[in-house]
């Protein structure tokens, strides 16, 4: 049997973990209560985070405004609602298995991991808070428009801790993927 390379190895994790992503969001979180309330579960905490971020942002700048479990408003204003695929879980799962599937030491990956989850909801509330101000005062945001424009961003960010995790933290892997 032939050795599997490392790069080979990555990729095969790596869609492993997209493979449970797509069984998970389409089809355990649907047919399964069990399953579906530990999924739900996790959409509940990414909401709850980047609410209180987008909360605290509003607090700071001192905003009249008003909100509930998915809804942000400045007061006179329509505001926004914030559904599922708009908390940020997708993209930072795909982050954790990035992280998961990539050659390291478990503590790297566990430190990597957290730092890079609190970047990456900490983005996603300030989304938020622009969203919900830029809706007040009439920027013209097309709400379309900021989610591609956030997905690039998060791309970005995942992107960078990667390369920084890779280059200056991992150091248990000096020979690079074949």
């Amino acid at each position: 049997m032939k050795k599997i390379s490392e790069l080979k190895f990555f990729l095969l994790k790596l869609f492993g973990f997209y493979f449970f992503w797509l069984v998970s969001s389409h089809f355990l979180s649907y047919k399964f209560a069990f399953f579906s309330r530990i999924w739900l579960f996790f959409y509940h905490i990414f909401l709850k985070s980047a609410a209180f971020i987008t909360i605290s942002f509003l607090k700071f700048f001192d905003y009249d405004f008003v909100h509930s479990y998915r809804q942000f408003a400045l007061i006179g204003s329509p505001g926004i609602i914030v559904d599922n695929p708009c908390v940020g879980f997708g993209l930072t799962f795909m982050f954790w298995s990035l992280i998961i599937s990539y050659p390291g030491k478990k503590i790297s990956k566990f430190f990597v991991i957290i730092i890079g989850t609190i970047i990456l909801v900490l983005t996603n509330g300030i989304r938020m808070f622009v969203l919900v101000t830029g809706i007040k005062f009439n920027l013209d945001i097309n709400p379309v428009e900021i989610h591609d424009l956030f997905n690039n961003i998060i791309y970005i960010i995942i992107f960078m801790i990667w390369f920084v995790w890779i280059n200056y933290f991992n150091k248990t892997n000096e020979k690079k993927l074949d």
